[in-house]
């Protein structure tokens, strides 16, 4: 259980367990009511080795698996069930419900900004939603940050954050962006994004408006976010109106097609989602230069990154040691012809095949490349190293 403020006094009053053995299970909980109706559902995925642990808690938030999240109303309930048949799991247990407190008294408002009591040494607390709006500039600057709502900024708002600044997001809390970024740490003082307990949302660049550098950064903890509607209705959807488990596990590019939007010496590490585990472009095609994705999790295609319709430039990187459960451990392109120079593709995992690297309509230029040690687990076989469906390489010193 993740460290918490000791205002909150939380209370488990169910949790449940379990072990994917083998092979890995894909899941899903269902919310339902306090009459027993089904409220939502929300699918995820655990690797083979790992355990599913989902909580039920007597302030009316919930979470399950170790980088899942979700809340839960008063009353509501969650249940696990499974997703696929024919599956290698043990058996879940459940723990009996305990006496349920009295609820505490809380403020009717919090401020903008606050002071932290919880024992760490935050230099400012960012409380409930944010939102930058045309010609605002929000800065971020050297030192720790608790957010706790999504930071929302709107074309022609701009969102600056200074080397060394360190960004802890809360489980629903993350970055939006439709307008300009400056976010430039240093070798010595890089920028990092990551959870304030076991995992957030994720940094997603949203639409044609973007512009600006993003270099020496952290990104970890992250897992994914999924639009529904049409791309000018997405930043200020509700909550019901955004998915919970969805693209880009730590940073998710949208719609940005040929925005001036340059990522340079980044680490993406430690994230999960349902495509892309570390990074999904979709429809978009910016600049990359120095880049590590490692140790992240895409449960339906791209463990490390994923990529719909998208053209990158890809100079200098590695992507390493990512996991799926379905195509493309470390990186799954559909209709993509993205550039890609000086990279190695290692130590990737797929269930189904592309352990390095799944094609699909795609026709990526490819030079000095190495594609080693990465395997796929398909029956039927399917590239341990790479895949090709319908999809045209052309390729110049890869081994």
């Amino acid at each position: 259980m993740p460290n918490k403020p000791e205002s909150a006094k939380l209370t488990i009053h169910e949790e449940r367990r379990l072990n994917a053995e083998r092979m890995a299970v894909d899941l899903g909980v269902v919310i339902r009511d306090a009459s027993g109706n089904p409220v939502a559902d929300y699918p995820f995925s655990v690797m083979a080795g790992e355990e599913a642990i989902m909580r039920a808690i007597t302030d009316t938030e919930g979470s399950f698996h170790a980088k899942h999240a979700l809340k839960l109303r008063e009353g509501e309930r969650i249940e696990l069930f499974l997703l696929l048949e024919g599956v290698s799991v043990t058996d879940y247990a459940e723990i009996p419900t305990p006496p349920k407190p009295e609820p505490e008294s809380k403020l009717e408002s919090e401020p903008e900004v606050e002071k932290v009591l919880s024992g760490e040494e935050f230099k400012a607390v960012l409380a409930g939603k944010r939102e930058v709006k045309e010609g605002e500039i929000l800065k971020i600057e050297k030192g720790r940050h608790y957010i706790k709502g999504d930071i929302l900024v709107e074309a022609d708002g701009k969102l600056v954050i200074e080397a060394g600044a360190i960004l802890n997001f809360d489980r629903e809390a993350g970055i939006v962006c439709s307008g300009v970024v400056d976010i430039r740490g240093t070798k010595d003082e890089p920028i990092t994004f990551k959870a304030h307990a076991d995992s957030w949302r994720n940094f997603t660049l949203l639409g044609e408006s973007v512009v600006g550098n993003i270099s020496y950064c952290v990104i970890e903890n992250g897992r994914g976010r999924m639009f529904k509607k049409d791309p000018d209705d997405l930043l200020h959807g509700t909550r019901e109106e955004r998915d919970f488990i969805g693209h880009g596990g730590g940073l998710y590019f949208y719609y940005t097609k040929d925005a001036e939007i340059l990522l340079s010496k980044l680490t993406i590490r430690k994230n999960r989602s349902l495509y892309g585990g570390g990074v999904c472009l979709d429809n978009s095609h910016p600049e990359m230069k120095d880049i590590v994705i490692t140790h992240n999790i895409g449960s339906s295609n791209g463990g490390g990154m994923a990529l719909s319709q998208s053209s990158p430039n890809m100079v200098r990187g590695v992507i390493k040691r990512n996991k799926t459960n379905s195509n493309g451990g470390g990186m799954s392109l559909s209709e993509s012809n993205p550039k890609i120079t000086n990279f190695e593709i290692t130590e990737n995992e797929a269930d189904g095949v592309g352990g390095g690297m799944h094609l699909s309509r795609s026709s990526p230029q490819m030079e000095g490349i190495e594609i080693t040690k990465n395997n796929a687990h398909s029956r039927n076989g399917g590239g341990g190293g790479m895949s090709l469906g319908y999809s045209d390489p052309k390729m110049k010193g890869v081994k």
